[in-house]
């Protein structure tokens, strides 16, 4: 629905708030209850947002640099600042070896590991942002 990336769109993977299950092998349901922050309507269908996007990638062990090309495609297009990636990271920065909680340094590894050339501003911005929203509480 974002257009981010490069992984192929083989399986839909849907996020219900109940049990469902389907024969459909191409068809793979989550159960969970997502925050008001972590979707966003596109095009008239509720769809998660690219920063939940990215941790749905890493929670499903998908190679690290398609979920880097995510984050920074989303980045790029406007989707979603690098905050919100480096805040949403924290979660699961240890499945990418780094220490538990660490979201900026999960930010800078995935842009790192593609040489996102404006990889270095976007951690910085993301830096900025975080410490504005811890000082405010």
């Amino acid at each position: 629905m974002f257009g981010l990336g490069h992984l192929p769109a083989d399986r839909h993977d849907f996020i219900l708030p109940e049990r469902r299950q389907t024969r459909r092998p191409d068809v793979r349901f989550h159960l969970a209850v997502l925050e008001p922050r972590e979707w966003v309507s596109r095009l008239g269908v509720p769809v998660t947002r690219p920063s939940r996007i990215a941790i749905d990638l890493v929670e499903d062990r998908e190679d690290p640099e398609s979920i880097a090309t995510v984050v920074a495609d989303a980045i790029r297009g406007g989707h979603e600042p690098p905050a919100l990636f480096a805040d949403a990271l924290r979660s699961v920065a240890h499945r990418l070896g780094l220490r538990r909680g660490e979201g900026l340094g999960s930010l800078r590894w995935l842009l790192d590991l593609i040489a996102a050339k404006e990889g270095p501003e976007w951690v910085e911005q993301a830096h900025h942002a975080l410490l504005r929203a811890a000082s405010r509480g």
